[in-house]
């Protein structure tokens, strides 16, 4: 008897291992799945300028980057200097610390981007909010009076348009790039229930009408909603999927990428995590030292590359 409807993922070309560099730009639930490559010692690169949900702000920011237009001119929100292009943990306490900054950020994040080779982007929503006076697409507001902003539902043509913007402007720097892409699994419902599934569903359609065969669409999406699909699978919030679910996409994630020579190895890592955040009754017992010993030994034996993110 079968109790659960399983989401079947396609066998991908990619695959994914400790020598590609990954670069990871979106909605929240981008953490969850750098943090997974963080803890494998994956080299990854995730959301440089913040959290952001929507496919046209993602473009931007990328526009941004690379020199192609200017961010929005940093305002004082709250005694900190931030710009409606950016998250809020993008902030200084002067203008001038505000775009030394930036700057800093567009350097590395540049610098990185040309050389990475997997793309994952996560889109949240297609609702967005334009300033009213200039009709500026706002990534973040940041908690800024309501009738400063307008919200509108982005519709298919321009998150298509938006989703070409940013495999070309990738390409431009990048031309041996592959993407994959999601759709964040987190509802939400601040926006309305019926909200959230329309924007949900400009998502879908707009990434079906524009990926190509080359192209990778992951559904997270789908294995949360439609798989696991239980309320025991989100945080106290009843939004965000929790650590479980997580650890449940993570894992069909491993199987879809990673071939068995990478499964091996991140075994191996997971071991040596745990080994490194053991906390000893008795550091200076000779049973803890040569657990260092044995530890160490054990680190010795991987690939430099991989042995240096410890």
């Amino acid at each position: 008897m079968q109790l659960i409807t399983q989401v079947k993922i396609p066998g991908y070309g990619l695959k994914i291992n400790h020598q590609h560099k990954l670069f990871l730009s979106g909605s929240c639930f981008v953490q969850n799945i750098y943090q997974k490559l963080s803890d494998y010692k994956f080299e990854a690169l995730h959301n440089p300028f913040g959290t952001v949900y929507n496919p046209v702000s993602i473009a931007k920011q990328l526009n941004i980057l690379l020199g192609n237009c200017n961010y929005s001119p940093p305002i004082l929100v709250n005694d900190a200097w931030v710009s409606t292009d950016f998250h809020s943990s993008v902030k200084a306490k002067s203008k001038k610390e505000f775009e030394h900054t930036l700057n800093a950020i567009i350097a590395h994040t540049k610098n990185y981007i040309t050389s990475a080779n997997i793309f994952i982007f996560t889109f949240g929503s297609a609702w967005v909010y334009k300033d009213t006076k200039n009709n500026e697409l706002a990534a973040n507001c940041h908690k800024l009076p309501a009738h400063l902003f307008s919200k509108h539902l982005l519709s298919i043509d321009e998150s298509k348009q938006a989703i070409k913007e940013i495999k070309s402007i990738i390409h431009a720097v990048n031309p041996d790039a592959k993407f994959i892409f999601t759709i964040s699994p987190v509802r939400y419902i601040r926006d309305g229930f019926t909200e959230n599934n329309q924007s949900k569903g400009v998502l879908h359609l707009a990434l079906k009408e524009t990926l190509t065969e080359v192209d990778i669409y992951f559904p997270a999406y789908e294995i949360v909603l439609d798989e696991l699909r239980d309320y025991r699978f989100f945080d106290r919030d009843m939004v965000h999927p929790n650590a479980l679910a997580v650890d449940y996409v993570w894992e069909k994630f491993s199987h879809a990428f990673f071939d068995e020579k990478t499964i091996v190895l991140n075994k191996t890592i997971e071991k040596l995590n745990k080994r490194l955040a053991h906390k000893p009754f008795n550091p200076e017992s000779e049973k803890h030292q040569l657990f260092i010993k044995q530890t160490e030994a054990e680190l010795a034996l991987l690939p430099e590359h991989i042995r240096h993110r410890f």
